[in-house]
Formats: structure tokens, C-alpha cells, sequence
């Protein structure tokens, strides 16, 4: 348990610094100096001899005469814990948190209790959340590991943090945290992969490839949460590093993005630019993958803003590299996207020719999923034929 005026911690003997003042104990509340005093000793060492019923009792009359004391909440939640009141532990690690949000202690508390509820995104977040304030505390990273160990992320983890062992990075911070942060948002835990994450870039680090990883990683989990304006910030982001560092690969990646966001608002400009920007370097790179994917979205863009001839080019083009990549699956998709711009042209006869070899081709692979797309598309074609 914390001590009362510990030089470590930092506190007055009342309350936290942070408050600005120390937290004088009120005669009215029932208690003198001296007596308060005497209940955080008494309180301490019947946690020492294992009585947590009566320290949480002894906390709470300390508590009572001083309840803006940050590390009295701190040690009635481990008092908790030890009773297994997990949830009212957790509470007076909020309450410890709230009173000095920069105290690294209170985060341990937190993500200890929500660990023991089960909650193991959150607290990983918690954990994280504490690294953010003291990146040296090596409490929290190893029980950050510990969580995420006991946590299922378990069987993608470790094999990654045994690679960091090997690499003596596991005691790196910002290294751990923000590789948690990818395994959470790998499993879809985005609301938590973005506080993780996000108290990575607080910890720092002086590699900038590293930093555009986190970067990288923010835009996807903000992507997913909805946060379109936040996920385009970052992109941005991702972008600049990438250009910085001369990785055209990088670079093409967070073009693509970028053009994806953009169409997603209809800022269709913006879109066709990234993705012009995308195209040139995937061919640079001789990337077919991230050509077509460029071109398929070109092909998007320009049908949306009503150039039909450029869209069906692009589309052209996807529906060529598929075929030579034997990628049966994109070249069905293609076509069917040639399809809807024939519809949009008026040129009925080429939309059915372009929707039955899609239909033909999903067939062929057994995708159902696919088939029923082409059916769908295909009814439209000859409705309108009609």
C-alpha cells in the first residue's frame, strides 16, 4: 500500500500536490489530525496482516476526513481486490484517477480491477493510459504485458513479444504499447486500440518509421469507429511520414487511403488526386495489386462525377491486369463494375454481356455470394433492355 507523504509518490501527507493545496482534515468530519493519521496506520497494517475487510472499513473513515486523498482511494481499491470486490475496486481506482490524473498509480489500480472483470481491452487501455504519464513505470508495462498475456490476444501476441524479447524491445514502451494497440485492432477492439494506440504516440519515439505505423493504425481504427475526420488526419499523417522517409510503398498505401476517405465524403477532386498519386507509384513499384486497386477506385470516381468513358477505361484496365494475374475473383467484380457503367451510358446490350460473364465467372468459382451480386445486376440490365 502507498504511505502517506511517501517522497516517491510525491504527495502531502492530505492529498495530492496537484490539487495545489494539502487537503486539511475537517474537525466537523470527526476526526483530528492525530486521529486521521492513526487510521491510515491502522488501516496499512491490517492490510500487512491480511484483514482487508477492516482496512476497506479504516480507509473509509480516513476517507471520510479527507475524501479528495487520491492515495487513500488507490489502497482501498487494492483492499478490494484482495476481497475480490472487483467492481467497487474499480471504482476507487476511477475515483483515484480523477482526483490526480497524473498519477501512474491510480491506472495501475484501474486496469488490475477491469482485468479481473473480464474487461481485458479496457484494461489495456488503462495500462496504457498510466504509460502515457509515467513511461518509466515499469509496474505498468509489465502488467500491461501480464493483461495482454492473460487476455485473448494471447496466440497472435506472443509469438510477436517473443520476437521483442529476442530483439531486447519488451522493455521498450513505446514498442510494447503500440504493438498491443495493432493486436486490438486486429481483433476490433477499436474504441480501445485508439486510446492504446494514441498514448503510444504520447510515450514517443525517435523512429519515424515507427511513428507512421501508429500513424497508419490510428486512420483504420478511427475509419472503423466512424470517425472519418479523425482516421483522414491521421492518413495525412501517415502520409507525410512516408514521403519523408522516401517509402513509396508507404506512400501508395496512404494515397489509397486518403482517395477512399475523400470519396467517402464526396470530395470526389481530392479522391481522383490521391488516387492518380496512388496509381503512378503502384506502377513505379510494378505493383498490380495496388494498380488495380488504384484503378478499380479511379473507375469509382469518375462514374460518380459522371465521366463514363474514363470510368469504363479504368475498369477496362482492372478487368486486363486481373486476367493476367489469374485473379478470377477481381475479374468478375470488374466486369461487373463495367456493367453498372454501361447501365449508367444507356448501353443496355453491353451492360447484360459484361453482368452474364460476371454471373458466369461466380458461378465457376462457386462463390455465391458473387453470384447473387451478378443476378441482381443482371435483373437491372434486362429491366431496363425492356
Amino acid at each position: 500500500m502507498e504511505k502517506q507523504g511517501s517522497r516517491k509518490e510525491k504527495f502531502s501527507v492530505f492529498g495530492p500536490r496537484s490539487l495545489g493545496r494539502a487537503v486539511t482534515v475537517s474537525e466537523g468530519r470527526g476526526l483530528s489530525k492525530a486521529e486521521f493519521m492513526e487510521k491510515v496506520r491502522q488501516s496499512n497494517e491490517a492490510c500487512q496482516r491480511g484483514d482487508f475487510q477492516s482496512a476497506v472499513r479504516l480507509y473509509g473513515d480516513a476517507l471520510r476526513a479527507d475524501p479528495q486523498n487520491c492515495i487513500l482511494y488507490s489502497n482501498r481499491s487494492a483492499a478490494h481486490l484482495k476481497l475480490g470486490d472487483y467492481q467497487t475496486a474499480l471504482d476507487d481506482a476511477i475515483k483515484a484517477r480523477l482526483l490526480n490524473p497524473k498519477w501512474p498509480k491510480a491506472y495501475f489500480r484501474q486496469g488490475v480491477a477491469l482485468q479481473y472483470l473480464g474487461r481485458h481491452a479496457d484494461a489495456l487501455a488503462a495500462f496504457a493510459s498510466g504509460l502515457a504519464q509515467d513511461p518509466k513505470s515499469l509496474q505498468l508495462l509489465l502488467g500491461m504485458v501480464e493483461a495482454a498475456m492473460k487476455s485473448p490476444l494471447r496466440q497472435s501476441l506472443e509469438p510477436t513479444y517473443q520476437q521483442l524479447q529476442k530483439m531486447k524491445l519488451d522493455k521498450s514502451p513505446f514498442v510494447v504499447v503500440s504493438v498491443i494497440g495493432q493486436e486490438l485492432l486486429g481483433a476490433a477492439h477499436h474504441g480501445a486500440s485508439v486510446v492504446v494506440l494514441e498514448a503510444a504516440l504520447k510515450i514517443g519515439t525517435c523512429s519515424l518509421k515507427l511513428r507512421g505505423s501508429v500513424f497508419s493504425s490510428l486512420s483504420s481504427a478511427y475509419w472503423s469507429l466512424g470517425n472519418t475526420e479523425k482516421s483522414t488526419a491521421y492518413m495525412q499523417q501517415d502520409l507525410e511520414v512516408a514521403k519523408t522517409l522516401g517509402d513509396q510503398t508507404g506512400e501508395c498505401r496512404a494515397h489509397g487511403n486518403l482517395g477512399s476517405a475523400f470519396f467517402s465524403k464526396g470530395n470526389y477532386r481530392e479522391a481522383l488526386t490521391n488516387h492518380r498519386h496512388q496509381l503512378v507509384l503502384a506502377m513505379k513499384l510494378k505493383d498490380r495489386e495496388a494498380a488495380s486497386s488504384a484503378l478499380s477506385s479511379l473507375g469509382h470516381v469518375y462514374t460518380a462525377i459522371g465521366d463514363y468513358p474514363n470510368a469504363l477505361a479504368s475498369h477496362k484496365q482492372c478487368v486486363l491486369l486481373a486476367k493476367q494475374s489469374k485473379d478470377q475473383l477481381s475479374e468478375a467484380r470488374e466486369l461487373g463494375n463495367m456493367g453498372a457503367v454501361y447501365i449508367a451510358m444507356g448501353d443496355f446490350d453491353n451492360a447484360v454481356q459484361c453482368h452474364e460473364q460476371h454471373l458466369s465467372i461466380a458461378k465457376s468459382l462457386g462463390n455465391q455470394r458473387e453470384e447473387a451480386r451478378a443476378y441482381s445486376n443482371l435483373g437491372s440490365a434486362y429491366h431496363y433492355v425492356r
